[in-house]
């Protein structure tokens, strides 16, 4: 997905990921089942997802913030907002 981002988009042009978190081992039941409910095929942890932009690729090191979702008042998911800016080619004028 990154690659053929990276492809689509101009120098400047931003990709936004907003993706599920998969919870930690000491992360509450609620997390836990919330995740086991609506989880997709390629559910990662933060740290996983962040490993896949290379910091001399196209995109760099993105920015990121962990968002907590709650629901009535109780902690459910951890959800990531990823921006990463598309870094000009060495072969662009």
């Amino acid at each position: 997905m990154l690659h053929r981002s990276a492809t689509l988009l101009r120098s400047g042009g931003e990709l936004v990921i907003f993706d599920l978190v998969r919870p930690g081992r000491g992360e509450s039941f609620n997390k836990k089942f919330s995740f086991e409910i609506d989880r997709g095929e390629h559910v990662r942890t933060e740290r996983e997802l962040l490993a896949l932009f290379d910091p001399n690729d196209a995109f760099g090191r993105p920015e990121a913030k962990v968002l907590t979702a709650h629901k009535l008042g109780v902690e459910v998911m951890d959800l990531i907002w990823t921006r990463a800016r598309r870094q000009a080619a060495s072969d662009e004028a």
